[in-house]
């Protein structure tokens, strides 16, 4: 496993930035797994794609 650390100063629902990155890259076994601390696991080698999952995901959060 790998993972991805989350920091924002505004409020982010990191449950839903799992879940939006993980239909987006349904194959890079995307989990939410430090939530307090904003931390993101996936399987290695799916860097790249979960990058480009949970950045999109976190600029939807951040539009609306």
């Amino acid at each position: 496993m790998d993972e991805l650390w989350v920091r924002a100063d505004t409020d982010l629902d990191l449950r839903e930035v799992a879940r939006e990155a993980a239909s987006n890259a349904p194959d890079a076994g995307l989990t939410a797994a430090g939530l307090r601390e904003g931390r993101i696991e996936f399987l290695s080698g799916a860097r790249e794609e979960v990058e480009i999952a949970v950045v999109g995901a976190v600029v939807e959060q951040f539009d609306r």
